[in-house]
């Protein structure tokens, strides 16, 4: 039958594991705490470990949670401020609203594991998979803009001919 932990059912077991954490030495709460120093050692190894590992995977994971409702929370201020833009009819503006929805759009990606490092130097991230991962409501606020890009395109490869001599 296995050895029950003699730390685990101790009455004063928070203030051994304080102890422990605060780096006290295992011979000293041992000797503060009448038990043997090979205890305060197993414990140590057997359960703190176990239960810091776990915590510590938790606070990662909530801080992860935490770092994509924040990332939401900007883009849904950004994706106003692309509305804004449209509707004063700011093309400028509009495009650097655009561009930084796109990266947001692939840091979220990546934080949520849809893009990975390898991934993004085999295809970039470029319009068209931003725009496929585009919502409706989002392409609506989007077309006047990429309209006025291509209508601005389209006059630039029309160069008037000037005439020699």
């Amino acid at each position: 039958m296995p050895r029950t932990c003699t730390i685990c059912s101790h009455p004063q077991r928070a203030a051994i594991e304080a102890s422990i954490a605060g780096g006290t030495s295992n011979r000293s709460i041992a000797l503060q705490f009448g038990m043997s120093h090979m205890a305060v050692q197993r414990h140590a190894v057997e359960h703190i470990a176990q239960e810091i590992k776990q915590s510590q995977a938790a606070k990662e994971e909530a801080q992860g949670l935490d770092v994509v409702k924040q990332l939401k929370t900007v883009n849904s201020v950004t994706l106003a401020i692309l509305k804004e833009a449209r509707d004063e009819k700011s093309n400028t503006m509009a495009l650097l609203a655009i561009d930084r929805v796109m990266k947001q759009l692939e840091l979220q990606a990546k934080l949520l594991g849809d893009i990975n490092e390898a991934q993004e130097d085999q295809s970039p991230y470029d319009l068209r998979t931003f725009l496929a991962k585009c919502t409706i409501e989002e392409l609506a606020i989007i077309q006047p803009v990429i309209d006025a890009v291509a209508a601005r395109e389209r006059e630039k490869k029309i160069i008037p001919m000037r005439r020699t001599g």
